[in-house]
């Protein structure tokens, strides 16, 4: 167990570190399962991507373990800007030790402070077959490309060579991905045939790539059979999962909308929710609208990393055009309060053969504008003092209540008991001109009223 731990805080310290770096080191296994009595190799590589060149300093102080670089004057490396180096490290066991899986520590340091800790995975196979145990001959049945949603189940087909009882034989699963570490213990009785399955559930963010599986086998606390098995985990870019919450208030909804990408890799998607015109109109968030076979979405344009989600707030608020629709419909209210509730127009027209405007025949027509009847409503006309009007004159068929002359010209009268919901009434009486006027004849504005409203008529100009 002390070496797994040692593995992990390892890893985690690298990854920690690698975040600020200007540095990158990467190591792979040429080969690192060996016996006692060989040597292992790995391939080194040093990028610099710092403005400047770099030193780089390779030691370890592993005890038991002779851990240099080939050739020995690559303890040293300069990398220059942008650029790359790779060297060979050499790991031999200088003491004995028991087959198995070791990690080893490998320390890179730059000349501006820079640190690295690489692991280095060793795996020594017994390099004689044990007097008390029997040859094993095991063939692995899984998958090899993986997809890490899925649960995966690895068959170990065992056949026992030799006529020897193997009681309490430890089978176990070892892996960097802590998913596919396993153990179990089976008899396997001389020249028995058996099956051994493992039941893995991998995690379903884990990073595609490349890693390695080691089936160990232990008799009595000794290794006798490391047998490595490679796997590949395929990259998943699943749609974004979108789920939202609500919250709702007086004409207002609050949505917390969770995004998040159940991929194991980074990922760019466009994440949406389903909206309408009017919604999105009334809608406050970061996103923009997107209309796909005739539906119309809020939608975002993200990147997330594998597992990563993200919380967004929308906002659908109806306050302020509620608000609107309440002001509008007071100033309604108050605007037919306050209006006259009829209307009152004016026109003339000449009636004599000539082109002067010696007589006129003016009309007046009244409407009421509202559902009731109105009563007791007066219509009240100047005449200007160059015309008069007369009881020769034809006055219409409604005659005047009252025709009276002051210093501004005439007033007539008209009085009319009621006037039907929505009734016109057309009013028309005759003027002559003391004079004959040639050019333009300007009419003063007509009024009506009843009771406390009172309305006027438009002011019209006549041309001879």
């Amino acid at each position: 167990m002390r070496w797994k731990t040692l593995f992990l805080i390892i890893v985690f310290s690298l990854l920690a570190a690698s975040a600020l770096a200007d540095s990158a080191i990467t190591i792979e296994p040429i080969k690192n399962s060996i016996t006692l009595i060989e040597t292992a190799s790995f391939q080194l590589t040093i990028s610099n991507h710092a403005l400047e060149k770099q030193r780089y300093s390779i030691f370890s102080f592993v005890q038991g373990w002779d851990i240099e670089p080939f050739p020995l004057k690559d303890k040293i490396i300069e990398v220059y800007p942008n650029k790359s180096k790779s060297t060979i490290i050499h790991v031999k066991p200088t003491v004995t030790f028991n087959p198995g899986i070791y990690g080893l520590a490998l320390n890179i340091e730059s000349d501006t402070g820079e640190k690295y800790m690489e692991s280095l995975s060793v795996y020594i196979n017994p390099d004689r077959p044990l007097d008390y145990l029997p040859s094993i001959k095991v063939a692995v049945d899984m998958d090899n490309e993986i997809n890490p949603r899925e649960t995966q189940t690895i068959k170990l087909l065992l056949e026992n060579r030799n006529p020897l009882n193997m009681p309490n034989l430890v089978i176990k699963l070892q892996s960097d991905l802590s998913e596919f570490n396993k153990e179990t213990v089976i008899n396997l009785a001389p020249l028995e045939r058996k099956t051994v399955e493992f039941t893995i559930s991998p995690s379903p963010f884990q990073s595609p790539g490349e890693y390695f599986l080691f089936f160990t086998f232990e008799k009595d606390g000794e290794s006798v059979k490391v047998l490595p098995h490679s796997i590949n985990i395929l990259p998943l870019t699943p749609p974004f999962d979108v789920a939202f919450e609500l919250e709702e208030s007086f004409l207002k909804t609050t949505k917390q909308v969770v995004i998040k990408n159940l991929g194991n890799i980074k990922d760019t998607q466009t994440a949406k929710i389903p909206t309408s015109f009017w919604q999105y109109f009334f809608t406050k968030s970061t996103g923009y609208s997107l209309k796909e076979n005739g539906q119309r979405y809020l939608a975002w344009d993200l990147t997330l990393q594998a597992a990563e989600e993200i919380n967004l707030i929308v906002v659908h608020n109806y306050r302020y055009p509620f608000y609107f629709l309440i002001l509008l419909f007071i100033l309604v209210s108050f605007y037919l309060y306050i209006r006259s509730p009829f209307s009152l127009s004016k026109s003339a027209n000449s009636i004599t053969a000539d082109a002067t405007l010696s007589e006129l025949k003016i009309t007046l027509h009244l409407k009421n504008l509202t559902p009731k009847t109105l009563k007791n409503v007066e219509v009240i006309d100047l005449v200007p003092g160059i015309a008069d009007i007369g009881k020769s004159l034809d006055l219409g068929t409604l005659k005047p209540h009252e025709i009276k002359h002051t210093k501004k010209g005439t007033l007539v009268k008209w009085k009319l008991a009621e006037l039907e919901p929505r009734e016109d009434r057309i009013i028309t009486y005759r003027v002559r001109s003391k004079l004959k006027v040639v050019g333009t004849l300007k009419l003063p504005r007509a009024k009506v009223h009843q009771k406390k409203k009172t309305a006027y008529s438009n002011t019209y100009r006549i041309s001879s």
